[in-house]
């Protein structure tokens, strides 16, 4: 094999920063001033003998010097989530919701036996999809970060703000027209406690009996 790639594509790496490996298939292989290249698929093979020169690096000037290692069972079990980046969440799906801008939305936990180590760091990952997209494209994924508390709070209060919306604006209202005052209690507590029972009463999620117990009480 060649000394700057190995069993990795050189056309690939190059052409895209992916760093793809095809082992032991002898389909796509091609000699070229003595040394071995593996390339992707027919067409990074084409591509290569289109132009060896451009693609057979020298010694040195390949691949990056950190590269991903998957982790055998063993070593994998070892950790536990603490001990991963994204406290065990996978970093891939974790991009693919941040990237879409979903709210609310958690990303998956990796699984123990799912391990990847780079640059020191390791990722757990859900599946083996998911993994492999990382062994490939580890630098888009290797500063991915969950959202602060400050932030997954913000999205919280303003996804309840919207919930919440309609139904405080009906009750306000109906406390407008009504303008009730409850036994013992001053003008005040009379409004908060008729827009709670308000929103009680009025809550979709209830079932018939008990709206009809809300809006008798």
């Amino acid at each position: 094999l060649n000394k700057a790639y190995g069993w990795y594509c050189p056309v690939s790496w190059i052409e895209e920063q992916a760093l793809r490996k095809r082992v032991y298939d002898y389909r796509f292989m091609a000699l070229f001033k003595g040394g071995v290249f593996c390339l992707a698929d027919e067409a990074k093979l084409a591509m290569f003998e289109k132009n060896p020169e451009k693609y057979a690096q020298k010694e040195g000037k390949g691949l990056p010097s950190d590269l991903p290692i998957r982790l055998d069972y063993i070593h994998a079990h070892v950790l536990k989530a603490k001990d991963c980046v994204l406290r065990g969440k996978d970093p891939v799906d974790t991009k693919k919701i941040q990237d879409t801008n979903v709210k609310n939305v958690v990303p998956a936990d990796g699984r123990e036996s799912l391990v990847v180590k780079y640059k020191g760091r390791h990722y757990r990952f859900k599946d083996e999809q998911n993994l492999e997209e990382f062994m490939i494209f580890p630098r888009k994924y290797e500063n991915v970060a969950l959202p602060s508390l400050e932030d997954m709070l913000k999205d919280l209060l303003g996804s309840l703000g919207k919930t919440m919306a309609e139904p405080l604006i009906d009750a306000m209202t109906h406390l407008g027209k009504k303008r009730p005052i409850y036994p013992s209690a001053k003008a005040p507590e009379s409004a908060a406690l008729f827009v709670a029972l308000h929103l009680k009463a009025f809550n979709a999620k209830k079932g018939d009996e008990e709206l009809k117990i809300c809006k008798n009480g």
